[in-house]
């Protein structure tokens, strides 16, 4: 058994005439013996911690705020085998915020579980986490907290950063839950499932950012508002907005990839499906960056800059466009990257489409000077093709070739032009020109498949290889 008892006490000068007031004091008294630095420490009957095998015990959290101080000053460590906190008495001068701060501090980070012996009407624990004197607002968990983390039913709020940087896998929340603050579960690497908490009205900016195994978490019809970069930097692959939401803040489902444990751009498997209510009134940039089919009754400047690419996305062809699906319309071909100055004149171009009786959707690529506006461009003539079109893909087949080709992010690119070549998108002129793009890495390139299916497509040309 480990018994280590801290003994702390203080009088400043101008107390020493009234020597029966002896709390909330400290001094440290420094001996040097032997070339060591001992630091001795009383404390007085209100003002004490000790440590006895997992579990340290303190007065109150003032008591604790000076153990840690005092270990921090002496350098020492905190020992490996603590994983309870008991305070004997919640009534202190420390403010909510205060004691978060403090119980996050590195030498508390082990800690699975909190208690208070003796609650007020500011605080209490419940399970083993510091709650609101109510039991209403779930304060902070312990961060070493693991496995399935089950939230009472009374909680009405998740304060802010209650559950950063937890070690919990899964977090079940109550029905009851109203709200989740900003940076609540922030950095919590090995969050993958949010259960519940169909009650919800809102998620502060950050709750869930740099989460970044957290795969589940279903918006509940109740839903209002999400902020900005809630889910950024998460895996969520399936997002569903029930018609009660009316604003998503900037970046907020931002996604990303993992990739050996550590966040990576999103591709093309990553990318997510949206559904858009019309009770969505206010929409920031980056919202659904990573969307690859929107489906939405309504189409503003704001919707489209919202599903822009914001950088979480690869520079690959799949992930260069997106669709815009509108019901009793065909789907539109959207770039993910078009100049912002031309936003309101893509609004109006594709609500005039919808207003209208035209079956052929407008030509959205035409606002983009990106690699992002090439990709939508052949999307485009693969599903509506036109003369026009194919003419600005031939004047471009230089650039196409190397966007798809040679990228080193594009895995399948002599698949991808084989696709291409077979759905009649260049005309021969362009397929001569880009054998000759071929020819021109014969050396460095093994593209014998492609240069094959480019021979057996050109109209009129010597038959002296063979097809496939």
């Amino acid at each position: 058994m480990c018994d280590v008892r801290i003994r702390l006490f203080f009088k400043p000068l101008f107390l020493e005439a009234f020597s029966f007031v002896k709390k909330w004091h400290i001094v440290y008294e420094k001996t040097i013996k032997k070339g060591r630095d001992d630091m001795i420490l009383n404390i007085t009957d209100e003002n004490w911690a000790e440590v006895i095998e997992d579990t340290l015990t303190v007065e109150t959290f003032t008591a604790l705020k000076k153990y840690i101080h005092a270990l921090e000053s002496s350098q020492r460590d905190f020992p490996d085998s603590v994983t309870k906190l008991v305070v004997n008495e919640a009534k202190c001068n420390m403010k909510s915020h205060e004691i978060k701060q403090l119980l996050d501090k590195q030498p508390l980070r082990r800690l699975e579980t909190i208690s208070i012996s003796k609650p007020d009407k500011y605080f209490c624990t419940v399970d083993g986490l510091l709650y609101s004197g109510d039991k209403e607002h779930l304060l902070f968990c312990p961060r070493g907290r693991k496995g399935v983390l089950v939230i009472p039913d009374e909680t009405k709020n998740i304060s802010d950063i209650a559950c950063l940087a937890c070690s919990f896998s899964v977090l079940m929340l109550p029905d009851a839950v109203e709200s989740i603050g900003a940076f609540a579960c922030y950095r919590n690497t090995n969050l993958e499932r949010v259960e519940g908490g169909k009650g919800i009205r809102k998620i502060y900016n950050c709750a869930f950012l740099n989460c970044q195994r957290l795969k589940h978490f279903e918006l509940g019809s109740a839903i209002e508002e999400v902020g900005d970069s809630a889910f950024m930097n998460t895996t969520l692959t399936e997002i569903d907005l029930p018609d009660s939401i009316w604003r998503v803040g900037r970046n907020a489902f931002n996604t990303a990839a993992l990739h050996n444990g550590k966040n990576a751009d999103v591709g093309p498997d990553d990318m997510y499906n949206i559904n858009i209510p019309a009770s969505i009134k206010y929409v920031e940039p980056g919202a659904f960056s990573n969307a690859a089919n929107v489906h939405t009754p309504f189409v503003n400047r704001k919707l489209i800059n919202a599903c822009l690419r914001s950088g979480n996305l690869q520079h690959c062809y799949p992930c260069n466009m997106w669709r815009l699906k509108i019901d009793g319309k065909p789907d539109i071909i959207m770039p993910k990257g078009i100049d912002r100055s031309k936003l309101d004149a893509v609004s109006d171009e594709i609500n005039k489409f919808m207003l209208s009786e035209d079956t052929m959707p407008p030509e959205i690529y035409r606002y983009s000077q990106s690699a992002t506006g090439l990709t939508a461009a052949l999307e485009q003539c693969r599903k509506y093709p036109n003369t026009n079109l194919k003419r600005f893909i031939t004047r471009n087949i230089s650039i196409i070739f190397q966007n798809i080709i040679c990228n080193p992010l594009v895995k399948n690119g002599e698949e991808l032009m084989v696709g291409l070549i077979n759905d009649k998108v260049f005309t021969d002129t362009a397929l001569k020109r880009l054998l000759k793009e071929v020819e021109k890495v014969e050396d460095t390139q093994n593209l014998t498949v492609l240069k094959t299916y480019i021979l057996n497509s050109i109209s009129n040309y010597p038959q002296n290889t063979f097809r496939i």
